[in-house]
C-alpha cells in the first residue's frame, strides 16, 4: 500500500516504449549507414528481337536490404578500436640462427605481400590537391553464404558480412568481437518468376534460364552495392576521424571474397563445373589429377584468369546475340563462343565497376580450405575408402567403428570422443572430418592386406601432413617449402592410390549413399508426376557402382594454396568459418522476430546489437584496462556436476599449475606398506628422495639423477611423512605462432606427456610418460646453512614408455608413419619414476596401435601404477602406442622444426644401416629436419614496407613460475565445457577453431589495456564459442 504524499519506490517499465525509443535513436544517429530496403531488375531473354538490351522485359525482384557500402565501411572505421587497426603495412621475419639469413613471417592480410603492394601503390598516386591526410588501404574482406533460419520449413538468410584485413584474425575469428559488419541481406529468385515467365513466352523456364536469371540478380545486387559513391571513395578516399583523434583518408581496397564452390562461380560469371571449373584459372577438367607436377604449376600461372578486354568483349558481344537477336541461352553459337572458357553471358559487375582500376575479381575468389578439404578432399578419400573396406570385408567397418570410439581425446575440443559408429557418417560436420583424419592411421592399419594397406596408411599420412600445413596459422619460408613439397606428394600418393588400390576392389556404394539415391529419385518422381509428365523412373533396388573421382575442383584448389599464402597470409584469414560462425547470430536474431517479415525484423535487432555494442565499448574497455585479473568465464555444466571446487584463474605466464590445498593427503608410513608387493612402488621412497635431492642441490636437474646414497637420502626430511595428491595438473607453452596455450592433465582422461630428452640421448629429442598422480609435499633439506622452512615441492609419479628400438634415429616424415612407443616392463628400474613438472613441454596424443594388439604381464592387474582404459582387460596394456604429430598444428610444428615459438632442437640424421634395419615402409619426401621444444620466443623481426629486415632482435625471456596459493583443482570430464570456463583462459575457435594474435611491438599490451586479454590460445578444430 503506498503511503499518501510518497513516491512509489518502484515503477512499472514499459520495454517496448524503451526499445522503440532506443531504436529511433540508432535510426537517427546511423541514418546513413542503416538498413535500405531495395529491389533490383532483371533483363529477362524472351527469345524476341529487341533494338537494345534495354528494351528487353525486364522482372523486378523485391526483398534486398542492403546498408551502403561506403557509409558501411565509414561506419566500421570510426568505432573499430584504434589500437586493433593497422594504418601501415609491414613485414615480418624470424632469425633462428643468426648464422643464417631470416625468413619470411606470413600470417596476417596487413603483413601480406598484397597489403604491401597496395599500400606502395597508394603512396605512389599523386595526392588529392589540397589535402595533406595520411592516406591508409583499408583491406575489404567479404564472406557469404545462404543459411537456414529454422530446422524446420523454408525460411532462410543470405547475408553478405565485411571484415576488415586491417584488423588481427585473432579477433576477427571470435564472434563476440564484433568486427563482422552486415551489409547485406540477398534476396533469392522467388517462385513467382516461373509465372511471369511463363506468361511472358507462353512456356516455363528451362534450367539454364533459371540459372542465368540467378546470376544477372546476384550482379545487379552488386552493382547496386557497387555505387558511384563507392566508386568514388575507391579513386578519392573516405575521409574518417579515428579513434586516437586523427583525421585520416581511407581506401577501400578489394582484397578476398570467401564462398563455397557455387556462389564463387556464380560470382565470377562461370560455369559450375564445366570444362573449366576453376574461378582462378582456366586449367582443364581433364588436367586435374595432375596435382603437384611441374606442368601443373606451371599451367596454373600461364592460364590464371585475368579480366582483359577480350573476355570483356565476349560476354557483351554474347548479350546483343541474346537480347537483340534472340539467340537462345544454349544455343550453339553463343556455346562455341563461351564453353572454351567456361564462361557465361552474365556481365560481371566487379569488372563493369572496378576494371577502370585494373582490378581482376578472379584473383579475390581465396581458396575455401574448410569446403575444399576437410568436406572436400578427405570426405571424397574417407568415403571411398569405407567403400574398399565394405568390399574386402564387411566386418573392417565394424572393426573401424570400434577402434575410432578406443581412441582417447585430446585437449579441450581438438580431438572429441567419435560417434558409436564412425562408417554411417550421420551428421558429421567439418571438424569431425578433422578429427577422424588427424586419428584414421592407427585405426585403418591392418584392416585391409599388403600391399593395400601401405598405399592407404601412406595416402593418409600425407593428408594428414597437408592438412596441418594447409591450415597452419602462421608459416616460414621453411614451412613454405613444406607445403610444396607435401603438395606434390599429394598428388602422387591419390594417384597411386587410384591407379593401385581402387582397381582391385569392387566398390558400390555405402548403405547411407544408397538411401539418399532412393530418396531423390522418389522426390523426383513426385515432382514429374505433379507435373503431369507421363514418363516415370523406377527406384533401382540394387547397389550403383562407385569409383575414385579426381576430377573434381576441390581436389584442383589445393594447388593454389601455397600462392594464396604467400600474397594474401594464411588460410585461416579467409576461411569460410568466420563466417559461419556469423550465421549463429542472425538465427539468434531470427529466433527473436515474429516470423513475419522476419528479415526486416533481423536488420532492426542487427542495428541494435551493433549500437548498444559501440554505446558501451569505450566503458567497458576503461573498466576492464582498470581490472588487475581477467575475469573467469561463467558457464554451467550440462552434465551432472562432479563434488569439487571451483578451479581458480591461472596466469598464462606461469609454466604450470598445481593447486595448493592438501585435501588429499598420503601418509607414506602407512600407504607405502599396503603396496609393498606392488612393483610399481618398488622403490618408491628411494626414488622419490633422490628426485628431491637432486632438484634441491641442482636446479638444472633431470629426470634421470645420479643416485645418492642412505646418508644422502637421509638429509631430505618430509614433512609428517605426507604427500598431498592433486588432480589436475595445467601446463601452459608457447605455441609456434607465438601465442600462450594450455593443456590440461589427469591420470584419468588425459596423462600422457612429453617431455625433453637428456643431452647425452641421441635417439629421439622427446620423452614420454603416462602421469599416474599429481602430487607436491612439504621438504626440508636438513643439511647446515639450509633454511628451516620447508619449501613447497611438486612433482609428477609417472609411467615411462621408451621408443621402439626401429624407430631410434628415424624420421617420420620419411618413412610416413608415426612414431610407436610401447611400456617399459614392470620390473625395469626405469618404467616408474618421477618428473619435475617444470620439464613437462605439453600433453602428448598417444593412440594405440590397433594392428599389433595388446600384451600381458608388463604390469599386475591391481598396480596401482596401472590406469583403467577402455577396450582393455584387467591385466593387458597395448602392444604399442603411435604418437600423434598430426594432434594440433602446434604438435605437428614441434615435429616439423618450423615453430617460431619453439626452441629448435635436430633430429639425428638417419644412416643407412638404420634405414636398412627399419621394418617400416619408406618414401622419401622432404629433407632431414630438425625438432623443435618449448621455450623462450625466437626472434621475431619486425620490418615496415619498404625496408630490408634488420639481422636481429632481442629474446623475449618466460616469466619464471611464481607461487600460485589458490584451492585444490578438480578432475574434469574432457567432453565437459566447464573445463575451458574454469581454466581462466579464453579458447579462441579456428576453422576452425584456431585463433591468432597480433605479433607487433606492443600490440599485445595495449589488447590486455583494452581488455582483450592476454594472447591466450587453447586447442584446435572446430570449437563451439
Amino acid at each position: 500500500m503506498e503511503t499518501p504524499g510518497t513516491r512509489p519506490q518502484v515503477q512499472v517499465l514499459d520495454f517496448d516504449s524503451e526499445t522503440d525509443k532506443l531504436d529511433q535513436h540508432f535510426a537517427s544517429s546511423s541514418s546513413r549507414d542503416g538498413w535500405k530496403p531495395a529491389s533490383v531488375s532483371i533483363p529477362v531473354p524472351d527469345g524476341k528481337l529487341h533494338a537494345s538490351e534495354s528494351d528487353a522485359p525486364t522482372y523486378t525482384i523485391p526483398g534486398l536490404w542492403y546498408r551502403p557500402l561506403t557509409q558501411a565501411i565509414k561506419a566500421g572505421i570510426e568505432s573499430a578500436a584504434e589500437r586493433t587497426f593497422h594504418y601501415t603495412p609491414f613485414k615480418q621475419y624470424w632469425q633462428h640462427d643468426p648464422h643464417q639469413p631470416p625468413e619470411r613471417v606470413h600470417d596476417e592480410i596487413y603483413s601480406s605481400d598484397a597489403m604491401a603492394q597496395a599500400h606502395t601503390e597508394l603512396q605512389n598516386q599523386p595526392p588529392i590537391e589540397g589535402c595533406k591526410l595520411e592516406r591508409v588501404v583499408v583491406a575489404l574482406m567479404f564472406w557469404s553464404d545462404s543459411t537456414h533460419l529454422a530446422s524446420f520449413g523454408d525460411a532462410f538468410l543470405w547475408p553478405l558480412y565485411l571484415f576488415f584485413g586491417n584488423q588481427s584474425k585473432t579477433l576477427r575469428v571470435k564472434p563476440t568481437s564484433n568486427m563482422c559488419h552486415h551489409v547485406a541481406y540477398f534476396p533469392k529468385l522467388p517462385a513467382a518468376f516461373n509465372k511471369f515467365y511463363e506468361n511472358l513466352t507462353g512456356k516455363a523456364p528451362s534450367a539454364e534460364m533459371l540459372t542465368h536469371c540467378r546470376r544477372e540478380l546476384m550482379h545487379s545486387i552488386w552493382r547496386l552495392l557497387l555505387d558511384d559513391e563507392f566508386h568514388d571513395a575507391y579513386e578519392a578516399g573516405i575521409v574518417c576521424m579515428c579513434e586516437d583523434g586523427i583525421q585520416r583518408r581511407f581506401f577501400p581496397r578489394l582484397f578476398t571474397y570467401s564462398a563455397d564452390y557455387p556462389e564463387k562461380v556464380l560470382l565470377a560469371s562461370l560455369r559450375s563445373l564445366g570444362a573449366r571449373p576453376c574461378p582462378r584459372c582456366m586449367l582443364p577438367k581433364e588436367q586435374i589429377p595432375e596435382l603437384g607436377t611441374v606442368n601443373d604449376m606451371k599451367r596454373r600461372e600461364t592460364l590464371a584468369r585475368v579480366d582483359d578486354p577480350p573476355r570483356r568483349t565476349r560476354i557483351a558481344t554474347v548479350r546483343r546475340w541474346i537480347y537483340e537477336r534472340a539467340y537462345g541461352i544454349k544455343s550453339k553459337a553463343v556455346e562455341n563462343y563461351l564453353q572454351p572458357q567456361s564462361e557465361t553471358p552474365t556481365s560481371n559487375a566487379f569488372s563493369d565497376r572496378l576494371s577502370k582500376f585494373s582490378f581482376n575479381p578472379f584473383r579475390m575468389l581465396v581458396p575455401d580450405f574448410m569446403h575444399e578439404f576437410e568436406l572436400g578432399v578427405f570426405k571424397a578419400f574417407f568415403i571411398h575408402l569405407l567403400r574398399i573396406l565394405q568390399a574386402h570385408s564387411p566386418s573392417s567397418l565394424i572393426q573401424l567403428d570400434t577402434r575410432f570410439r578406443l581412441v582417447p581425446s585430446f585437449g579441450r575440443w581438438t580431438i572429441r570422443k567419435f560417434p558409436e559408429s564412425v562408417s554411417a557418417l550421420k551428421k558429421l560436420a567439418a571438424w569431425n572430418y578433422e578429427s577422424v583424419l588427424i586419428c584414421a592411421i592407427p585405426v585403418v592399419d591392418g584392416l585391409l592386406p599388403e600391399p593395400y594397406n601401405s598405399e592407404v596408411l601412406d595416402s593418409l599420412f600425407t593428408l594428414a601432413e597437408w592438412h596441418a600445413l594447409g591450415k597452419s596459422r602462421m608459416h616460414t619460408d621453411t614451412s613454405i617449402a613444406y607445403l610444396k613439397t607435401a603438395t606434390k606428394e599429394l598428388g602422387r600418393v591419390l594417384r597411386r592410390f587410384r591407379d593401385h588400390v581402387c582397381p582391385h576392389f569392387k566398390t558400390k556404394e555405402l548403405p547411407i549413399e544408397e538411401h539418399a539415391r532412393e530418396r531423390r529419385q522418389t522426390a523426383a518422381a513426385k515432382a514429374r508426376k505433379g507435373k503431369g509428365r507421363s514418363k516415370t523412373t523406377t527406384t533401382n533396388a540394387s547397389t550403383v557402382k562407385k569409383e575414385y573421382n579426381m576430377f573434381t575442383y576441390k581436389l584442383h584448389a589445393l594447388g593454389d594454396y601455397i600462392a594464396n599464402i604467400l600474397w594474401f597470409g594464411t588460410s585461416d584469414s579467409y576461411s569460410t568459418q568466420p563466417g559461419e560462425l556469423e550465421h549463429r547470430r542472425v538465427k539468434r536474431f531470427y529466433a527473436r522476430t515474429s516470423k513475419n517479415r522476419a528479415i526486416k525484423q533481423i536488420t532492426v535487432l542487427e542495428r541494435r546489437e551493433r549500437g548498444l555494442t559501440d554505446m558501451f565499448a569505450p566503458h567497458r574497455r576503461a573498466a576492464l584496462a582498470m581490472s588487475k585479473m581477467k575475469p573467469t568465464p561463467n558457464r554451467q555444466r550440462r552434465g551432472k556436476p562432479l563434488n569439487r571446487e571451483t578451479l581458480p584463474y591461472t596466469d598464462p605466464e606461469q609454466h604450470h599449475h598445481i593447486a595448493n590445498a592438501k585435501h588429499n593427503p598420503i601418509s607414506l608410513g602407512s600407504w607405502l606398506p599396503e603396496h609393498r608387493d606392488d612393483p610399481a612402488t618398488t622403490n618408491f621412497l628411494t626414488k622419490l628422495l633422490d628426485h628431491l635431492l637432486g632438484r634441491i642441490l641442482s636446479p638444472e636437474y633431470t629426470e634421470h639423477p645420479t643416485e645418492f646414497g642412505p646418508i644422502e637420502r637421509s638429509k631430505v626430511v618430509i614433512r609428517n611423512d605426507r604427500i598431498y595428491e592433486h588432480k589436475v595438473f595445467r601446463v601452459n607453452y608457447t605455441t609456434y605462432d607465438v601465442r600462450r596455450a594450455q593443456d590440461s592433465l589427469n591420470s584419468r582422461y588425459h596423462s600422457d606427456i612429453m617431455s625433453l630428452a637428456p643431452e647425452n640421448d641421441s635417439s629421439h629429442p622427446f620423452l614420454y610418460s603416462q602421469i599416474i598422480g599429481v602430487y607436491h609435499a612439504d621438504v626440508l633439506h636438513n643439511v647446515p646453512e639450509a633454511s628451516t622452512t620447508p619449501q613447497r615441492m611438486e612433482f609428477l609419479w609417472v609411467r615411462r614408455y621408451r621408443l621402439e628400438r626401429v624407430w631410434r634415429r628415424s624420421d617420420c616424415f620419411k618413412k610416413k608413419r608415426l612414431y610407436r612407443v610401447e611400456f617399459l616392463p614392470a620390473d625395469d628400474p626405469n618404467a616408474f619414476g618421477f618428473i619435475d613438472p617444470d620439464e613437462v613441454i605439453r600433453a602428448a596424443h598417444l593412440i594405440p596401435s590397433f594392428a599389433t594388439g595388446t600384451v600381458t604381464g608388463l604390469l599386475d592387474a591391481d598396480s596401482v601404477g596401472r590406469l583403467e582404459r577402455p577396450g582393455l582387460k584387467e591385466d593387458e596394456d597395448w602392444r604399442f602406442y603411435l604418437i600423434n604429430c598430426f594432434a594440433d598444428r602446434d604438435m605437428f610444428m614441434r615435429y616439423r622444426a618450423c615453430g617460431v615459438g619453439h626452441y629448435r632442437v635436430d633430429v639425428p640424421a638417419e644412416t643407412e644401416d638404420d634405414l636398412a634395419a627399419s621394418t617400416v615402409q619408406t618414401t622419401s619426401i622432404a629433407p632431414p629436419v630438425g625438432e623443435d621444444l618449448v621455450g623462450p620466443e625466437v626472434p621475431l623481426i619486425i620490418s615496415e614496407v619498404p625496408n630490408e629486415p634488420p639481422e636481429q632482435a632481442d629474446l623475449r625471456e618466460d616469466t619464471e613460475d611464481p607461487d600460485n596459493d589458490t584451492d585444490e583443482s578438480e578432475e574434469l570430464d574432457p567432453n565437459s565445457d566447464d573445463e575451458q570456463a574454469a581454466s581462466g583462459v579464453e579458447g579462441v575457435a579456428d576453422s576452425g577453431g584456431d585463433g591468432e594474435v597480433d605479433r607487433t611491438e606492443g600490440f599485445g599490451e595495449d589488447l590486455d589495456e583494452a581488455g582483450i586479454g592476454p594472447p591466450i590460445e587453447m586447442q584446435e578444430g572446430y570449437a563451439p564459442l
